[in-house]
């Protein structure tokens, strides 16, 4: 399983931008992949960022009490996991680099397991898992078809799918961060759980 996949998937892709993000599948509606797949996938790990206004990008618990984000994802005051919001610690965050990547700190510790990063490097061709909070499919927006319509709050959860790895695109800048980016395409080349973040 490529751990780094799925990891930056989550952080730098699904975390958003001043728009709503996504998971959608390609061929299955809003209901698809929204329990843990057991094959070893740190589900519980993956979080839900939040202001005081709600849900607002999604994060990865690294254990001891430290949470992987992206960079642009703010202002925090909460993190959830589960069904319980934790209480972001009030000191600032640590920044990686120029990476749109930050460490924030959770006041106290929600007994999860550790995560360990991946240090491999990807490779073209790499099947990837993603794991992220957000809106599915609009009601109106049909399967087997791109692009999609994304669906309102109503449609917001946290879902799992998979992709083919195709690529790479170095020193992207997203929300003037320099990012790594995974590139997939969205074309049900990866199977029926095939997804896309945005």
């Amino acid at each position: 399983m490529r751990w780094c996949s799925w990891l930056l998937g989550t952080v730098f892709l699904f975390a958003p931008i001043n728009f709503a993000s996504a998971i959608v599948f390609f061929s299955q509606g809003n209901d698809a992949n929204l329990t843990n797949p057991e094959n070893g996938l740190p589900w519980e790990n993956v979080v839900q960022m939040r202001s005081d206004s709600g849900p607002i990008g999604t994060g990865v618990y690294l254990g001891n009490r430290y949470v992987l984000t992206a960079g642009h994802v703010g202002p925090l005051t909460s993190v959830r996991i589960g069904f319980l919001d934790y209480a972001v610690d009030s000191s600032a965050p640590y920044l990686v680099g120029t990476a749109d990547m930050k460490l924030v700190r959770l006041v106290s510790d929600p007994g999860l397991g550790f995560v360990r990063l991946n240090t491999n490097p990807l490779s073209d061709g790499g099947y990837s898992y993603m794991v992220g909070y957000g809106v599915g499919r609009a009601s109106g927006s049909l399967l087997n078809s791109s692009p999609v319509n994304w669906g309102d709050a109503s449609t917001s959860a946290k879902r799992w799918g998979t992709n083919l790895v195709d690529g790479t695109i170095s020193k992207a800048q997203v929300a003037g961060y320099t990012s790594e980016l995974l590139r997939t395409q969205f074309n049900n080349n990866a199977g029926g759980s095939e997804a896309a973040l945005t």
